[in-house]
């Protein structure tokens, strides 16, 4: 539900909803901590934690040709540690970004054809 909302609306609009509350609402929770101002936090600090950052090379785009009938590799950056997986035309294939956030990952060769859908996602 979260990345839900963070997608229609934006994670800088959130940053500023998150100002507002922290310095207009004076509803006190027994902490002593603003009610709605702990609901500004989650929506500015989960987004955030919840969402792998993840890229592919510059080379990788709409409209993009690949060789047929060779492997192909893809690359990218994203968030250290976390598991990448790319899917192309039947073949699927994961790997790791390393501690500098760099990722690569090799598909195995595919006959002419297409147009195909490239899917690269992130945990």
């Amino acid at each position: 539900m979260l990345d839900l909302i963070v997608g229609k609306v934006g994670p800088v609009f959130l940053t500023i909803l998150a100002g507002f509350l922290l310095t207009h609402v004076k509803i006190i929770s027994r902490e002593g901590i603003p009610f709605l101002a702990k609901i500004a936090i989650l929506f500015t600090v989960l987004p955030s934690m919840s969402r792998a950052e993840l890229r592919t090379g510059l080379l990788f785009s709409d409209g993009m040709v690949l060789q047929r009938d060779v492997p192909v590799r893809v690359w990218g950056s994203a968030t250290p540690g976390v598991a990448v997986e790319v899917r192309l035309a039947g073949h699927s294939v994961s790997g790791r970004a390393a501690a500098d956030g760099s990722w690569i990952v090799e598909l195995g060769a595919s006959p002419a054809g297409g147009p195909f859908e490239m899917i690269v996602s992130a945990d």
